[in-house]
């Protein structure tokens, strides 16, 4: 091969190769900065996420010991940040909002919405939305369902767990207090003092 071939053929290859680099290396960068923004929304609220996912401009993020949800999406310019009290929360939905195509000999759907709802414990409280996918600002799903799916689950799972756990010990904390001074068993009592 000589060396006319060899360069135009190292040019060729730098042409074709350098703009998938470029394109990996702009991805890399804009996950950092999502998944930064997240974290500086909970940090905010005075939480650490302790368990988070993100997928192309959405950023999910769990902070188990406050039992608060973050959510974070950016949409070209505008920045989204939202989060929900597990606390305050009775159930949490799959948002799954479609609609039938035009084509009458299709009987496919179009996907509009999809993400999470929120309903919370107090009934004069409206629902929380946290929107994963809308058809008006991305025409192509790209694993948002999955995501909105597996957290769902996850928060459900959170949600059994937390509320019946705590309202016991509360209800106890109080019957347990008698004036300023707690009511403590004998039992209680020995297994303190050794």
């Amino acid at each position: 091969m000589d060396l006319g071939t060899f360069i135009i053929a190292a040019v060729l290859v730098a042409v074709c190769v350098v703009p998938f680099m470029i394109m990996g290396r702009n991805k890399k960068k804009r996950d950092k900065q999502l998944v930064q923004l997240l974290f500086d929304t909970a940090s905010k609220e005075n939480c650490k996420i302790t368990q988070s996912e993100f997928l192309n401009d959405i950023a999910i993020g769990l902070d188990e010991i406050a039992n608060k949800l973050f959510f974070f999406k950016k949409i070209d310019t505008i920045e989204i940040g939202q989060h929900v009290s597990l606390s305050e929360i009775k159930n949490c939905g799959l948002l799954n909002s479609n609609r039938p195509s035009n084509n009458k000999k299709d009987k496919d759907v179009i996907i509009e919405k999809i993400g999470l709802s929120f309903t919370p414990i107090d009934k004069n409280k409206a629902s929380i939305v946290f929107e994963f996918f809308n058809s008006e600002e991305t025409m192509l799903l790209s694993g948002e369902l999955q995501l909105a799916q597996k957290w769902a689950k996850i928060v459900n799972e959170k949600l059994k767990v937390s509320p019946l756990k705590k309202e016991p010990f509360h209800q106890n904390e109080k019957a347990l207090i008698k004036g300023n001074k707690p009511v403590v068993s004998k039992r209680e009592q020995e297994l303190v003092l050794g």
